[in-house]
């Protein structure tokens, strides 16, 4: 998995070039659905701490888990590359978190919770097409492509704020 976005991170200053970079974003999409390849058939009970929370389970989406939510597509014109920023969902926190004597209902039902729900951003290699099974089909991490572009974890991040993709809350107060 890529580098988490993390606005606890130093953040290196942003220079003219980081800048005059990011001034070649563009925000292509900006909606929120389960990312391609990024979900799975249950073949297990559902967890019970679901059950009080209305939208983690119903009676259509109970059979599939979906682990990442696609929060936005960017190109950088200039360049041609194109990125997919995604979130973690409720399931997968639940699916790193599986012991209910530590994380009972009342906390997992908790706001608080989704200050933990970590956002990636990937290189799209492909648009993904029917049968991909995994996000690694079409989806790479950023340092595959640019091994020495910490720098550009920096830019998306500020790009994505100014924006609106995503906020501070989205990680509790920044520091």
């Amino acid at each position: 998995m890529s580098r988490e976005l993390n606005l606890r991170d130093p953040v290196r200053p942003l220079t003219q070039a980081m800048l005059a970079w990011a001034s070649e974003l563009a925000v292509v999409e900006k909606e929120t659905y389960p990312l391609a390849g990024a979900s799975e058939k249950r073949t297990w009970a559902p967890d019970p701490r679901l059950v009080n929370l209305a939208s983690s389970l119903s009676a259509k989406n109970s059979d599939v888990i979906c682990y990442y939510n696609q929060l936005a597509l960017l190109t950088h014109k200039k360049d041609g590359i194109w990125f997919v920023v995604f979130r973690e969902t409720r399931d997968a926190l639940l699916a790193q978190q599986k012991d209910p004597s530590k994380y009972p209902l009342w906390l997992i039902d908790s706001p608080v919770k989704t200050t933990e729900l970590r956002t990636f951003v990937q290189l799209m290699t492909c648009p993904p097409r029917r049968g991909m099974d995994s996000i690694r089909d079409w989806l790479a991490p950023i340092e595959e492509k640019f091994p020495n572009a910490e720098w550009m974890h920096d830019v998306l991040t500020y790009f994505l704020l100014t924006k609106g993709v995503i906020t501070e809350a989205m990680y509790g107060k920044a520091s």
